[in-house]
């Protein structure tokens, strides 16, 4: 037996889970890349799961070799969480509908997870821009990679549109919890604050479209910062939600428009106010996701998934 032969059994076996709502554009595209990996082909299995599409997306999927399973509660962590529920993997890797993945991407985090003894390794994650507008401007700033590569280093947050998990770490974490766009910080978090590595790297790429419309990212920021109220865990949670509705964001932050505005060579006057105008309206919807996520943090417990 030659020594690649030794190697190539020794590689663990990896699954892949993909949610997928309404991505009858790209979810072709997105499976293609999943197949043409470096990563040996009977290493690797990918689960594609069904949010509950109407737009064609489903007959797409199944014309490729992948598992097809469906998810009824409308939650991309529902449908992550059925995904995991039936994998083979000694490692879960998981990806979005509306990403696709370089060739060698799988095969190095699998290489960097092993090498490094990590309990989780995020990826690198690219943004571009499909639609041109205020909200995906924004978005690949705020998700620019060296901001993601910041929040895993310094805070152990680690979204999940790119990483790779011990089987037995997500199950021993208990999946993700179901609530707004924060689950995979907080399943991060937990995993490190147990005991767990948590990595990064830039060998591993996925590219990922931005393609929001503006009303799409003022319900992404009230969803992420509900998640993340809702998920935290507090003492005196009526002190913090008094300090929270204190907050209320009256500065409509100028400074930091014209900041951006620069960055996006926005110089026409009427622009920039209307763009001016769209940050402080984020911030306003991302101030009232904080208070309905803590006061629904306090009357009632997050879903947990294994039920």
């Amino acid at each position: 037996m030659t020594a690649e032969n030794i190697k190539r059994k020794e590689l663990p076996f990896v699954s892949v889970v993909v949610p997928v709502l309404n991505e009858r554009e790209l979810i072709g595209r997105t499976i293609s890349s999943l197949l043409d990996q470096s990563y040996p082909k009977e290493k690797y299995e990918i689960i594609i799961v069904d949010n509950g599409s109407n737009d064609g997306t489903k007959q797409i999927i199944q014309k490729y070799p992948v598992k097809f399973l469906k998810e009824r509660k409308k939650s991309a962590f529902s449908a992550r969480n059925k995904g995991a529920r039936a994998v083979k993997g000694e490692y879960i890797v998981f990806m979005d509908a509306d990403c696709f993945a370089g060739s060698e991407w799988l095969e190095n985090l699998v290489d960097v997870v092993i090498q490094e003894g990590a309990s989780i390794v995020a990826g690198k994650i690219e943004n571009y821009i499909v639609r041109d507008n205020f909200a995906n401007k924004l978005l690949a700033k705020r998700c620019a990679p060296e901001v993601r590569k910041e929040n895993v280093q310094r805070y152990n947050s680690v979204a999940s549109g790119n990483m790779i998990i011990s089987r037995r770490i997500f199950e021993e974490t208990g999946f993700f919890e179901i609530c707004g766009f924060a689950s995979d910080n907080e399943l991060s978090r937990k995993v490190f604050d147990s005991g767990g590595k948590i990595s990064y790297t830039e060998r591993a790429v996925v590219k990922h479209q931005c393609d929001l419309s503006n009303r799409e990212y003022l319900v992404r920021s009230f969803l992420t910062r509900y998640g993340q109220e809702k998920l935290r865990k507090r003492p005196e949670e009526a002190r913090h939600i008094l300090r929270l509705l204190l907050s209320f964001p009256w500065r409509p932050g100028f400074n930091r428009a014209k900041c951006l505005a620069g960055e996006f060579g926005i110089d026409n006057p009427a622009i920039f106010a209307l763009f001016f105008m769209y940050i402080w309206i984020e911030r306003i919807f991302s101030y009232f996701g904080s208070i309905a996520g803590a006061v629904s943090g306090m009357t009632s417990c997050p879903e947990k998934s294994t039920q």
